[in-house]
């Protein structure tokens, strides 16, 4: 008699912790597919690992060809100076001080005077500086002089004595010395300068002198200075410039004295240069704004 065939399908235990027809038919399942399922594991592994490689080939080739070009552009970009700074610093730094030909005129006996006239171009700078005139191979003894914002300044050696016409003069600057006007001094610098500075003249009269063989009579520059600043001052220089038309034939040179606020000055300058026939005259007070030391205490 045929033994009939078993299966798991009817087997069947009283034991409760036995393994359960649903596990078993698992179990038969995984070990008919178990070598399948690895095979899709290492290839699936092998798929990663093929594509881990190619991509970090591709990412050490995309590094050195392309990023790493690019990294050094980059960088060169950002070291690279935005502001040209030599031409930046150029922009802000002051315009040179504009000098007019040196003029010689004749003054008494073997006296000459040099004059120039000077300007500062500009807002927010003042400049001081020495100066001296040089002509054939001998020069004036050195002056300092401050040239601020909107102010021509009249420069000058007067009374040098030689015997002889100095010739070919010029101007030689030594030791200039810009300073910025601080916008906590001064946030309009030249308002501010005009507010020191307005001293006004009037009254301005030229009297030429008759010379004879018996005696000179001088000529006379009348003129009236008024003090319209809130300042007072310890001195002045004030220059007298001669004109004839256009030229400038003569200049002389007084100073007013202790100037206060409000106050009025009338001057009266004598000149005993020869030959002087002047139809116009200029008065220019020198006012040096920022010489702290010209004002009288208040």
């Amino acid at each position: 008699m045929a033994k009939e065939k078993q299966t798991f399908e009817k087997y069947q235990t009283s034991q409760p912790d036995e393994l359960s027809q649903g596990q078993l038919k698992f179990g038969k399942w995984w070990i008919k597919n178990r070598l399948f399922f690895r095979r899709l594991l290492i290839g699936i592994l092998g798929l990663i690992g093929i594509s881990g490689i190619g991509f970090g080939m591709y990412s050490v080739g995309h590094y050195f060809i392309v990023e790493r070009p690019q990294a050094k552009a980059h960088q060169q970009h950002f070291l690279r100076p935005k502001v040209p700074f030599a031409a930046y610093h150029e922009s802000l730094a002051p315009s040179d001080v504009r000098f007019e030909s040196t003029v010689v005129l004749k003054g008494t006996d073997d006296l000459y005077d040099f004059v120039t006239k000077a300007t500062n171009p500009n807002e927010d700078w003042y400049v001081t500086f020495n100066y001296k005139f040089q002509f054939d191979d001998r020069e004036t003894e050195v002056h300092e002089a401050m040239l601020v914002p909107g102010k021509q300044t009249v420069l000058t050696d007067l009374g040098y004595e030689t015997q002889r016409r100095p010739s070919a003069p010029s101007i030689s600057i030594e030791d200039v010395r810009w300073f910025r006007i601080s916008p906590h001094m001064a946030p309009d610098s030249i308002k501010f300068i005009e507010e020191h500075s307005a001293l006004s003249v009037s009254n301005v009269e030229f009297i030429p002198g008759a010379q004879s063989e018996d005696a000179v009579k001088a000529h006379s520059a009348k003129f009236t200075l008024y003090n319209d600043t809130a300042f007072n001052f310890w001195e002045v220089p004030i220059y007298i410039l001669m004109y004839q038309g256009s030229s400038l034939i003569a200049i002389e040179q007084t100073v007013a004295k202790e100037l206060v606020s409000g106050q009025q000055q009338d001057f009266d300058v004598r000149s005993f240069k020869t030959q002087v026939r002047a139809n116009n005259i200029e008065v220019v007070p020198y006012v040096a704004v920022f010489d702290w030391s010209i004002y009288m205490p208040q």
